[in-house]
């Protein structure tokens, strides 16, 4: 299953507006927002886990195609 980029993005967004919003009305001793910063680290880590397993499968896919075209060339001039 593929990571869903813009679900993370729409729910980061919504964590933030939502910090936003509460942060005018809440007491400013840190213990409300405490869950929502760690919802927000969350999906930073796990946006940068995607993307570096995406990067590590697009060298993958290069390396497999150019070992095809390799043999694809071998073929044509034979």
């Amino acid at each position: 299953m593929r990571y869903d980029f813009e679900k993370a993005k729409r729910h980061r967004e919504q964590l933030v507006n939502d910090y936003r919003l509460l942060k005018h009305v809440q007491d400013p001793d840190g213990t409300w927002d405490w869950w929502i910063k760690q919802q927000i680290a969350e999906i930073d880590r796990e946006r940068i886990e995607a993307h570096q397993v995406n990067a590590e499968r697009i060298v993958l896919d290069f390396e497999l195609i150019a070992s095809q075209e390799t043999n694809f060339d071998k073929e044509m001039f034979v």
